[in-house]
């Protein structure tokens, strides 16, 4: 059973409109989160890499390169990727 129902022009390009918006918004803000995932914190590179924070505290005291300033710790994307890649076989 289908049902027909008229909706005007207008209704029509108001919610396509609202749509594109959305859209650019969303993408303006995946965007942003993408450059600012370079650093990450511990919970991050665990998700990043597909394991525990423990694991990566672990890797930590094997080198992997970290970053501390007043108590805050991050990781670059580009040196994890690079530790990683160090015990590639």
């Amino acid at each position: 059973m289908q049902i027909n129902l008229p909706v005007p022009d207008e209704f029509t390009d108001e919610l396509r409109h609202e749509m594109q918006q959305v859209a650019v918004a969303a993408f303006k803000e995946a965007g942003a989160k993408h450059a600012a995932a370079d650093y990450m914190d511990v919970k991050h590179v665990a998700e990043y890499l597909g394991v525990s924070t423990a694991t990566v505290r672990k890797f930590t005291v094997m080198g992997m390169p970290r970053i501390q300033i007043d108590g805050v710790t991050r990781y670059n994307k580009a040196a994890v990727d690079q530790f990683m890649h160090s015990y590639e076989q």
